[in-house]
């Protein structure tokens, strides 16, 4: 049996708490990850890392994210790498990324679900399970009312189980609203 090839995802974004954010989402795809905290340093490491995805905050303090792309795409193999750009929802920003070589857009602070499915999208990860990945993603408390048995013939939403967290004490207080509509 060969060895199977771990795909690797680079993060660009100067933000440190973002940074770091994204990057504990992405390490629930299993790949190898490589995180750089500007444009001008991933520049140099593309080449080096070879990744098979690319994530670009567009707006950095050193290169910009449209000269990153600009500059990726004129490398050998750069044309061929998926870039999903974190941008802001503005057509103008949004058409320029595209036209720059973006090959989808997210929010800049996305939500763990979107980022998720469009790296699924955009690199082959066949073992990959979304479910899992959110699941692990999920704090600690919620996944031990989640795990409690539920009553007989008792359906509960995630929201119904954290409630039922919340009244016998096991998780602090939230707003919440049930996830079926029902009381």
């Amino acid at each position: 049996m060969g060895k199977s090839i771990r795909k690797k995802i680079m993060l660009v974004e100067d933000d440190p708490a973002l940074r770091q954010g994204l990057y504990h989402v992405l390490r629930t795809t299993e790949c190898d990850l490589v995180s750089v905290g500007s444009g001008e340093a991933a520049l140099k490491q593309v080449p080096r890392e070879k990744p098979d995805l690319i994530l670009l905050d567009l707006v950095s303090e050193s290169v910009d994210g449209l000269t990153f792309l600009k500059m990726l795409r004129s490398y050998a193999g750069g044309q061929k790498i998926p870039v999903l750009a974190l941008v802001e929802d503005d057509n103008k920003k949004r058409t320029t990324a595209g036209l720059a070589g973006a090959t989808e857009m997210l929010e800049p602070e996305p939500e763990a679900e979107d980022l998720l499915r469009l790296v699924v999208r955009s690199i082959e990860l066949p073992d990959f399970d979304i479910e899992d990945a959110l699941w692990q993603l999920a704090p600690i408390e919620v996944r031990e009312v989640m795990a409690r048995p539920r009553p007989k013939g008792k359906k509960l939403g995630l929201t119904a189980r954290i409630r039922r967290g919340l009244t016998d004490g096991r998780l602090p207080r939230l707003a919440l609203t049930d996830d079926a509509g029902k009381k």
